[in-house]
């Protein structure tokens, strides 16, 4: 009789501990589809723009759920960022950075490849905006350059992957191209404009950086 009454015992908290585990489970899953339509609910909102989730965990140290998300316009191939979600409900996310930075990209590489043409070179951009106006849910720089240009700041920071200094005709070469895209840029009437150039030894690249400059 005792013994029949230990394993009833032992078969109560059996469940007990189940029960509580499939209810934190099932109230994570509830977090979790709340947190998602909340961070999807947020970036349509201040983007205008479609995305997709990738994956969804949760820090317990930092009590914040991390959602990794994928933008599904401006031409962001393969990249995700992170939107992060504290227990207060604020969606603190870094899309804007990624995408402002793209849309720059996708705007200069004409303008770059024409002046530049062979040089072997990968470069990026940076735009501020020192206005009132949000550009968040700007889908082309070439609005905001012909709206707001004196608002604006462009910095290009570009890594030269060639021999480009070794004689004074290959600096002058050079240079004259620097010059031109210099001139580009003061003809946009921007705020601030500024021009970072490194120039790099070919023969220091992996496979994996030189696929990369091909590319670019």
């Amino acid at each position: 009789m005792i013994k029949n009454n230990k394993i009833k015992i032992l078969l109560i908290i059996v469940l007990i501990f189940i029960g509580i585990k499939i209810v934190k489970e099932i109230k994570y899953r509830i977090d979790m589809k709340n947190t998602k339509e909340l961070v999807m609910k947020e970036l349509v909102e201040r983007y205008d723009e479609t995305f997709e989730i990738k994956r969804t965990t949760y820090d317990k140290r930092k009590e914040k759920w991390m959602v990794e998300v994928y933008p599904l316009e401006n031409n962001i191939t393969d990249e995700t960022f992170v939107a992060q979600v504290t227990k207060y409900d604020d969606v603190i996310e870094n899309y804007y950075i990624r995408k402002i930075t793209n849309l720059t990209t996708i705007y200069y590489t004409p303008i770059i490849k024409k002046i530049f043409k062979e040089t072997k070179l990968y470069f990026w951009t940076n735009l501020g905006n020192y206005s009132d106006k949000k550009l968040d849910k700007i889908k082309s720089v070439n609005n905001i350059l012909n709206d707001l240009p004196e608002k604006l700041s462009f910095h290009i920071n570009m890594q030269v992957y060639e021999d480009v200094t070794s004689t004074e005709e290959k600096k002058e070469k050079f240079l004259k191209k620097v010059w031109k895209l210099f001139k580009y840029l003061k003809s946009q009437n921007l705020k601030w404009a500024s021009i970072y150039i490194g120039i790099y030894n070919p023969d220091d690249l992996n496979e994996k950086e030189i696929e990369i400059i091909k590319e670019s």
